[in-house]
């Protein structure tokens, strides 16, 4: 019996490979077809909003770009959303990963679609044009109303009603 596996042998794909499955006299032969140096590729991985997306309120992106070349990189990437383009910057070293941070404020809520794309890419001898691109969208929600009733006076500092109220509403300058 023969078994005969021609790959590339990336790591994610071949760490947990197990072949107890096959006949114990079966030969297993592995070719491998990757290239001697691995091609440059500069990948976004992911991109989110931090939290509760609320109108009005800023909040902040957090954007992965990994960097799956030998060379240390300063990666760009541009956030299109809601006719606001946004843009950061970050190093990145070779074979790893950067997080990129970016704030927004959406004035009107509900949904909103739209994408981020490294920039400069191409001039980066990048193999894979496709993970340049990511789709991103975000729900924005209406600011919350609260109202805090107790029967603690205003004025006592010390009550818990004080420190609630500091919590739900922390505004500054805000004296009873």
């Amino acid at each position: 019996l023969e078994c005969v596996i021609i790959s590339d042998f990336q790591q994610t794909n071949w760490g947990p490979a197990n072949f107890s499955v096959l006949p114990i006299a079966t030969h297993i032969q592995l070719e491998s077809i990757a290239p001697q140096t691995p091609p440059e590729n500069l990948a976004i991985l992911s991109g989110a909003p931090q939290g509760r997306v609320e109108r009005g309120k800023p909040f902040r992106w957090e954007i992965e770009v990994g960097n799956y070349s030998a060379t240390a990189r300063t990666v760009t990437v541009e956030l299109s959303l809601g006719g606001q383009p946004l843009r950061a910057s970050a190093p990145c070293d070779a074979g790893g990963r950067a997080t990129l941070v970016a704030e927004q404020t959406l004035t009107e809520s509900g949904w909103y679609s739209g994408e981020i794309r490294l920039v400069d890419a191409k001039n980066a001898k990048d193999s894979l044009v496709a993970d340049n691109r990511r789709a991103v969208a975000v729900e924005v929600h209406d600011v919350p109303k609260l109202v805090l009733i107790t029967r603690q006076p205003p004025t006592a500092r010390n009550a818990s009603s004080y420190f609630v109220e500091r919590a739900l509403a922390p505004i500054t300058g805000n004296a009873r």
